[in-house]
């Protein structure tokens, strides 16, 4: 196995190496400034080539699958290093490269490169914000209203018509930019001119009220079939896609309806079911999809991994065609945890606290938060995520990888933090 990763999400890229790199020959990574990336400076990566996509690129607005100039030049790119290094298999790290690796997925195919993300119209399926949600209920997952607006009119009238708060969003979004929550039809406004930077088409969302949000973790093959799938529960925030601790938790009622969502989406490869517990019926809600690994992929790959699931690896041979489903279950109540972003936790804690959470999504009290931290560090013996352990192996790109996490966090909302995992 030849592999070439990107670093758009270094979270994902950092974790992809690691898993990977004692069953690869050679290790890529593209990257935009190998100087501060934490991928890039790794001792485990063979070879580095600045290349990126520009910083916003209209993907999410393109009607059929065809390549921008830019998206073009990147791709072209792109195949002349697969070829100078004999790459044979592509990992994205974001969702602008999941779209446009999708888009190219024949012409990666007959260069005898093999990209573990959907077809193009599966990727588009999973980022577009009011299909989603419908085509979850005619498969039996509970959904929130969703209804797409173009102006700031319609907006006021779809919050009306849904009821306050709602939740606003670009039709389709990309890593949570551009999504907020508004309480009053003025915020409904300002929100909705903050989406159309994103894109063109907005969303306005029923606001799902609840402190837990569980997420769906699977592998699919080229077939549908499930490869690999657990459940997540996500206990400590430093940030609105930053989880610090997680725990497997057992499955939940809507999981299979969750995963014949990504089945009927058309997702293959790795997919991350999101979900919310509903606190006036006890449902759990879909919130998104999202076509590949996610932020907590630092800690969430280390957890299986420890537990004899290799992600990033069977999402690679899932790619290549049918296969069986992996025998090992991932043993409920383990706990994975990244340390320094656990601790950064605390002042995200402190500052959503004075933020005032959205109605029906409480925060624990200080104590239970501080029992939480007691059982996951003095009780119990968690999996550390892979920047806490490449201190000591990989050091620059942990503390490359630290410093981007404290950039990441500086920009944190926190009027979404679901912290119904500290019991």
């Amino acid at each position: 196995m030849r592999v070439l990763t990107t670093d758009g999400s270094h979270f994902v890229g950092y974790a992809v190496v690691r898993a990977l790199r004692p069953h690869a020959a050679h290790v890529g990574v593209l990257t935009r400034d190998p100087r501060r990336s934490a991928v890039a400076r790794s001792r485990h990566v063979d070879a580095v080539d600045e290349l990126a996509l520009p910083a916003r690129i209209p993907t999410y607005a393109v009607e059929g699958p065809h390549n921008a100039p830019e998206e073009a030049a990147f791709v072209d790119a792109l195949c002349a290093i697969c070829a100078r290094d004999g790459i044979d298999i592509v990992f994205p790290t974001s969702d602008y490269e999941v779209l446009l690796l999708a888009k190219n997925r024949d012409l990666l195919a007959e260069r005898g490169v093999v990209a573990p993300v959907p077809p193009f119209e599966g990727a588009m399926a999973a980022f577009d914000k009011v299909a989603t949600p419908a085509l979850a209920t005619e498969v039996g997952l509970p959904a929130p209203r969703a209804i797409g607006v173009r102006d700031v009119a319609e907006a006021r009238e779809a919050a009306r018509e849904l009821g306050l708060p709602v939740v606003v969003k670009p039709g389709f979004s990309f890593g949570g930019y551009g999504v907020g929550a508004a309480r009053s039809l003025d915020e409904v406004a300002e929100l909705v001119e903050h989406a159309q930077i994103f894109a063109p088409s907005v969303v306005v969302q029923e606001y799902v009220p609840g402190s837990s949000e569980p997420s769906i973790h699977a592998v699919l093959d080229t077939a549908g079939g499930i490869v690999a799938a657990f459940t997540v529960e996500k206990l400590r925030y430093a940030g609105a896609s930053l989880s610090t601790a997680v725990r497997i938790a057992p499955d939940l009622p809507e999981a299979d309806a969750a995963l014949a969502l990504a089945r009927k989406l058309g997702v293959r490869g790795f997919v991350t079911v999101q979900l919310k517990r509903d606190s006036r019926d006890g449902s759990h809600k879909l919130i998104e999809v999202n076509p590949r690994l996610g932020a907590n992929a630092r800690i969430v790959v280390r957890l299986a991994l420890r537990f004899g699931q290799n992600l990033p690896l069977l999402a690679a041979q899932a790619a290549a065609g049918p296969m069986e489903r992996a025998a090992r279950r991932l043993p409920v109540g383990r706990i994975g945890v990244s340390p320094f972003e656990d601790a950064l936790a605390i002042a995200t804690y402190r500052q959503a606290r004075r933020d005032a959470p959205l109605d029906g999504n409480p925060l624990p009290p200080a104590g239970r938060l501080a029992r939480s931290y007691l059982d996951t560090y003095v009780r119990r013996r968690p999996t550390v995520d892979f920047y806490a352990r490449a201190l000591v192996d990989d050091p620059a790109a942990a503390l490359a990888g630290l410093r981007q996490t404290v950039e990441v966090w500086r920009g944190g909302n926190t009027r979404f933090l679901p912290w119904g995992g500290v019991r």
